[in-house]
């Protein structure tokens, strides 16, 4: 038997020290792709029982989670973030929409629509995200054409989602939220919002987050 021992504080998944020392023995062929199956559950303190059970799989080169993938692992993590990032983005455009229409800042951030808007854009980035995934070889050359194509295709991707969700959220919005209004702030400031203008804002954060140089756009 094979104990992993972490150290304090790390909470590694056994499995995947397990992985890591049978890749260090050479008992997994270096190309081998490896999926990863998670399990959770919902308890309801109040009944006392569990309410769901929740499973899912993601499937990446063995090597992401040894010392091989290193470089890429922190790759990954910014790219997360950057979608953390972008459907924050898209949040606050449907906010700006709703707001335009005719809502006050408050019941615009808690509208069915802006909660909707941002769970499709993390609905419709999961499967391009775990087919990119899949796709990364760690054994790519730091910095190589390879790794940077491979980051370059998956931002165009990303931000391709994103706009064209907000593109439908302008789509969709009433005469008023197109024509839109002035507001005025609690230090009596005003500020003009209408759908066109928010989208435009939207488009300038979006470049922010994936600038233009990085994407070809």
């Amino acid at each position: 038997s094979v104990c992993f021992d972490f150290g304090d504080g790390n909470h590694t998944p056994g499995i995947v020290g397990w992985i890591n020392y049978i890749k260090k023995e050479g008992l997994i062929d270096k190309t081998r792709l490896i999926s990863f199956r998670i399990c959770s559950v919902q308890y309801d303190t109040m009944k006392s029982c569990y309410t769901n059970i929740l499973s899912d799989s993601l499937t990446f080169h063995t090597d992401l989670i040894t010392e091989v993938g290193e470089h890429w692992r922190d790759k990954i993590e910014t790219e997360i973030q950057n979608c953390g990032e972008t459907a924050k983005e898209v949040k606050n455009l449907a906010v700006n929409i709703e707001i335009a229409a005719g809502a006050d800042d408050e019941s615009a951030k808690k509208c069915a629509a802006v909660a909707r808007a941002q769970e499709q854009f993390y609905y419709e980035i999961d499967a391009p995200f775990r087919s990119w995934l899949e796709s990364i070889d760690p054994t790519w050359a730091i910095s190589s054409e390879q790794e940077r194509a491979a980051i370059r295709r998956w931002r165009e991707t990303a931000k391709r989602i994103a706009l064209r969700i907000g593109q439908e959220l302008v789509e969709s919005a009433g005469t008023a939220a197109i024509v839109g209004r002035a507001v005025k702030d609690k230090n009596d400031k005003e500020r003009y919002y209408s759908a066109p203008d928010a989208y435009r804002y939207f488009k300038v954060k979006l470049n922010e987050i994936y600038p233009k140089e990085e994407n070809n756009d």
